[in-house]
């Protein structure tokens, strides 16, 4: 059998393990993932609001045929 050859992890980014990482890799690391919450944040909000707005003209549309099937009969 051959001798297990350790596997060699990279010292930065995602992948990389934490005690191997210098203070400014993990000082931007969690900045970058800061970054990516707000980012989320941020689209989840949008996505709200245009489910809202969706919501809200279907509603005015659906008034408006009653109101127009009313008038017509």
């Amino acid at each position: 059998m051959h001798p297990t050859v350790p596997r060699r992890v990279p010292p930065f980014g995602f992948g990389g393990i934490n005690w191997q990482k210098t203070e400014a890799q993990k000082r931007r690391e969690q900045l970058l993932l800061d970054e990516l919450v707000a980012l989320v944040d941020k689209r989840d909000a949008l996505v709200r609001d245009l489910d809202a707005q969706e919501k809200q003209a279907e509603e005015e549309d659906e008034h408006l045929e009653r109101t127009l099937e009313q008038n017509k009969g």
